[in-house]
């Protein structure tokens, strides 16, 4: 049957692993072990309802050193502000500055991590040296580890495969082939990964060093069996049928026994069992199917090249040592069949009392802590400005919380202050507080001004705002910058001042526009009007005479 059909077979293989090889940098790969955690999961409710309600949002922290007045520090804002970035925040100590970024996105969102991509190019090209920390950009380091690190463990180990099976094979050959088959195997189960919408990074980095072993393994079997009968003096054609029947079930029993095991863990109820399960599960049947069928096609085509490179193997010299290697180890062999097994409890004893005290780390992060780049930053940034760390607390409206921030800004944990800022929407904030948290949207004094008076028109002693109150206003009048109607700038400013759509529409008129929003109008009406603007502005509310009264008391052609 190979005999026949080789071609075709490599062929078929050809194209798929082809079609599976540009497959595979468009797998989504998931950075957010979250995601996996069960439905009715305490966290990942919270997570869920937090990020419904308030969306979700990632978190840099960069500091640059050798910047050293408020022009440079503008410069790097300027610098670093790429797309996804939301919002900057800054401590200067000395000649270094903390740049604290908010991102659009969730820390391990493809987002973000282009983000920090930019930003990391943006800081080298122009010579910053900086540090990183934050949850975002340990993510996108371990991204980009993850992608170095996995091509350079396949280097390091296939030379050593194939140094071991040069060994103990009977051609040089052999070895290539069993690198052609794993090779495909590896392409196709990493390609066809692209039928799930997003794999585990560590079923990623997992699968393609496990599926080499495995397809490695089922590869060896086979092609011992064809040697076993190429050496009985059967034709190429009949070993290899011979091979392939008799390799068939121990391949199939070894390759079903380890899919069942992956099968298993899919019933884990922290659900990146099923992640694993699913992906090395195919992977195997890949391996299965592409030594079941591509191998014995290679055999047959490169049947003659196996003989001219034939060689001894390292067991052959083992064979016909009579009286030196393989004599002192049969010996050995012998005196110690009753050391070996005692030593063998004695060693499993121990191994089992060490694994109970193993430690184990449940941050997904965390083997990178240690890494030399991620350290230096880490304390780098300690040690200037110190480590801080974010926590969520949500709460329903309906609870009054005033009580809970005030315990929380003094809470105290062996007499130590740990809470250095507490931030909630329902907080009440001063004018001067609220310009430090909107001072990158560039809001002046008069805007200001405007946001307290129609927030507190109800209550003009009020002199605080909360940002919850800011969103109803913002979702009221559809954003400040928004463009609206004389009609429809009434409706979402009725609560703040007693205008009808025609009181409007004069302004609209003077100002030349069908459309404007709330910080135009604001504009318009602080600008300085001659009288007869006056008088169409405001003349329902203000006789014609009386402005004109005003004008000539006050001495002026144009007022505000």
């Amino acid at each position: 049957m190979f005999g026949r059909w080789k071609y075709l077979i490599l062929a078929v293989f050809a194209f798929i692993t082809i079609a599976c090889g540009i497959m595979i940098p468009f797998v989504n790969i998931n950075y957010d072990n979250s995601k996996y955690l069960p439905a009715d999961n305490k966290i990942k409710e919270g997570l869920d309802l937090l990020e419904s309600e308030f969306g979700s949002s990632g978190y840099l922290l960069v500091m640059v050193e050798g910047v050293a007045n408020a022009e440079r520090i503008n410069e790097l804002k300027e610098l670093i502000s790429v797309d996804d970035v939301n919002h900057i925040d800054y401590r200067v100590k000395d000649d270094k500055v903390l740049m604290q970024v908010v991102l659009a996105e969730s820390d391990y969102s493809a987002r973000t991590q282009e983000a920090i991509g930019d930003i990391v190019k943006r800081l080298d090209e122009a010579g910053y040296n900086y540090y990183m920390s934050g949850q975002s950009y340990l993510t996108y380091y371990f991204n980009q580890m993850v992608k170095k690190q996995l091509p350079r463990i396949l280097l390091i180990i296939i030379p050593i495969v194939f140094l071991i099976l040069t060994l103990m094979t009977t051609s040089f050959i052999e070895p290539a082939l069993f690198a052609v088959v794993t090779g495909v195997a590896i392409v196709l189960g990493m390609g066809t990964n692209i039928i799930f919408p997003e794999i585990s990074y560590l079923t990623y980095a997992v699968s393609p060093v496990l599926q080499l072993a495995l397809c490695m393994d089922y590869s060896i079997i086979m092609f011992s069996r064809y040697r076993h009968y190429r050496k009985q003096n059967l034709s190429r054609n009949e070993a290899l049928t011979k091979a392939w029947k008799t390799s068939l079930v121990p391949v199939l029993a070894s390759s079903l026994t380890t899919v069942a095991g992956f099968v298993a863990i899919m019933f884990m109820k922290y659900r990146i069992g099923a992640d694993v399960g699913l992906v090395l599960a195919k992977a195997i049947l890949f391996s299965l199917i592409t030594v079941i069928f591509m191998l014995p096609a290679l055999i047959i085509l490169f049947d003659k090249l196996i003989e001219k490179t034939s060689h001894r193997s390292f067991f052959s010299l083992l064979k016909k040592d009579r009286g030196g290697l393989k004599a002192g180890y049969n010996k050995y062999i012998f005196r110690s069949r009753f050391v070996v097994p005692a030593l063998a409890l004695v060693i499993i004893g121990v191994a089992f009392f060490l694994q109970l005290n193993t430690k184990y780390i449940y941050s997904d992060t965390a083997p990178t802590y240690d890494l030399k780049e991620i350290k230096e930053s880490r304390d780098n940034i300690k040690d200037n400005f110190g480590l801080s760390n974010q926590a969520v607390i949500l709460i329903k409206r309906d609870r009054d919380i005033a009580p809970l921030l005030a315990g929380l800004e003094e809470l105290r944990y062996e007499g130590e202050n740990y809470i250095t800022s507490v931030f909630a929407y329902t907080k009440q904030y001063t004018k001067e507080e609220l310009k430090h948290y909107l001072k990158d949207y560039e809001i002046d004094d008069a805007t200001l001004n405007l946001l307290f008076n129609y927030v507190n028109g109800s209550a003009p002693a009020k002199t605080t705002v909360s940002f919850e109150e800011i969103a109803a206003l913002i979702d009221v009048t559809l954003g400040f910058e928004t463009e609206l109607s004389a009609g429809e700038m009434a409706s979402a400013l009725s609560g703040f001042i007693d205008a009808e759509a025609e009181d409007l529409s004069a302004a609209y008129e003077i100002m030349g526009v069908e459309r404007t929003s709330v910080i135009a109008l604001v504009g318009f009406f602080a600008g300085s009007y001659m009288l007869s603007e006056s008088v169409s502005l405001i003349g329902d509310l203000v006789s014609p005479e009386e402005l004109a009264a005003v004008y000539q008391d006050m001495g002026a052609t144009e007022l505000s």
